[in-house]
């Protein structure tokens, strides 16, 4: 099996545990690579790499912040990574990031799995009942969630 994770930045605590978890997969006859859409800029600043990526991490955008990148590039580049390593399943983050939405959306062109990761509580994010709608209709495309507490 085949497994990607998608996000728009990944630094900071991620790396470690992304290792980790590839370890876990490979353990287990299972392929992880990585796609994280933005290789520069982030809240995060201070933990840039030093080094390059390994050649399972791929990043479309090197050398380019998240703020500078049209989401409809983000999105494109995140389907043509997802067609070029053809997974079977995704792992990514809410629908609310590029990344996050065209993951979802290619997992349910493609007829694959997806698993969202998603942080935000409804008390910290206020929603119109409209958006709240727009995304039970995107989620019914997501096979599973994980997220922190209840």
């Amino acid at each position: 099996m085949r497994v990607v994770l998608t996000h728009t930045d990944l630094r900071l605590y991620w790396p470690a545990r992304i290792e980790a978890f590839k370890a876990l997969a490979e353990n287990r006859g299972a392929i992880l690579e990585v796609v994280e859409v933005a290789g520069a800029g982030s809240p995060y600043a201070f933990a840039e790499r030093t080094t390059g990526w390994p050649s399972w991490w791929h990043v479309p955008f090197p050398d380019t912040r998240m703020e500078d990148i049209d989401p409809r590039d983000a999105c494109a580049a995140v389907f043509r990574e997802l067609d070029t390593i053809r997974p079977d399943a995704v792992l990514c983050g809410a629908v609310a990031f590029p990344s996050g939405a065209a993951a979802i959306r290619w997992c349910s062109t493609r007829r694959k799995a997806c698993v969202v990761f998603d942080d935000a509580r409804p008390a910290d994010v206020p929603r119109s009942r409209l958006t709240n709608l727009v995304k039970s209709i995107i989620h019914r495309n997501v096979g599973a969630f994980i997220r922190p507490g209840r």
